[in-house]
């Protein structure tokens, strides 16, 4: 009786391994390669994006309530409220 669900299992899974062969290539044909008028897949803008300054929820690594502050860059914040700079963790994107 266990048997039944595993010749079921095992032609179920060569059949669906058979299926997901190669492609559909004609014999001699080389695949063919995306045309130079086509989109590329890699953003070729060299212009350095602007960083987001705009204020944030921050959590102060050294514990304490969540402040809201300005990113300096590396995890240093600015707080809003005249705080001195913090090291955090944004809580908000």
């Amino acid at each position: 009786m266990k048997s039944i669900p595993i010749v079921i299992l095992v032609l179920s899974t060569t059949a669906g391994c058979a299926t997901m062969g190669a492609g559909q290539y004609e014999q001699g044909s080389a695949p063919s390669w995306p045309d130079s008028s086509s989109p590329s897949l890699f953003s070729t803008d060299t212009t350095p994006s602007t960083p987001d300054m705009s204020p944030r929820l921050i959590l102060p690594a050294g514990g304490g309530t969540p402040v809201i502050g300005i990113p300096l860059g590396g995890g240093i914040y600015l707080p809003a409220n005249g705080d001195p700079v913090t090291v955090g963790i944004p809580l908000t994107p």
